[in-house]
């Protein structure tokens, strides 16, 4: 069997539009439990391909509406095209990024490259939440029992001070 998977995108006015990428899923013949669903890896695809999709979509509507200057409406030239990195949840993602010249008017201050306005540290801030949240679950003398592997000796605690144990 094989499933294909393709996104579609649905503007405002409703228009939509069928993206010509697609990410297929193959199976054989159903034989074992560990052939029945999605695999952790197929799961890992499909977020990573929806994920670039999704981004790249909203990141080429927000620099289309950043190239107009605040204060006199006209458009800004593009100096260029960089590769921008950004962290998000399902992975690590490569995007094309324009930088704009300054507006002729000479008024306005907007930034030269919106993608590194709109997220200047390259990591989304879902992703900064969950490194908080993990890091604030684990202890400073031995990493959680999930990390450990049963090769591993089991420690005592570690005193960094004595008489403080």
């Amino acid at each position: 069997m094989r499933w294909v998977i393709r996104i579609e995108r649905e503007e405002d006015d409703g228009e939509l539009n069928t993206d010509s990428d697609a990410i297929c899923i193959e199976r054989s013949r159903l034989e074992r439990a560990a052939d029945l669903g999605l695999t952790l890896e197929d799961g890992k695809r499909i977020m990573a391909f929806l994920q670039k999709r999704v981004v790249t979509d909203q990141l080429g509507e927000y620099c289309k509406s950043s190239r107009r200057c605040s204060i006199c409406a006209g458009p800004r030239a593009i100096k260029d095209y960089r590769q921008r990195v950004i962290d998000t949840v399902f992975g690590r993602l490569r995007v094309a990024a324009p930088r704009y010249e300054r507006c002729r008017c000479g008024i306005s201050r907007q930034p030269v490259s919106p993608v590194s306005a709109l997220v200047p540290g390259r990591v989304l801030p879902e992703l900064l939440q969950l490194q908080a949240r993990l890091g604030a679950m684990s202890r400073i003398d031995r990493p959680p029992r999930s990390w450990r592997c049963s090769c591993q000796k089991q420690r005592a605690s570690i005193t960094l001070r004595p008489g403080t144990a």
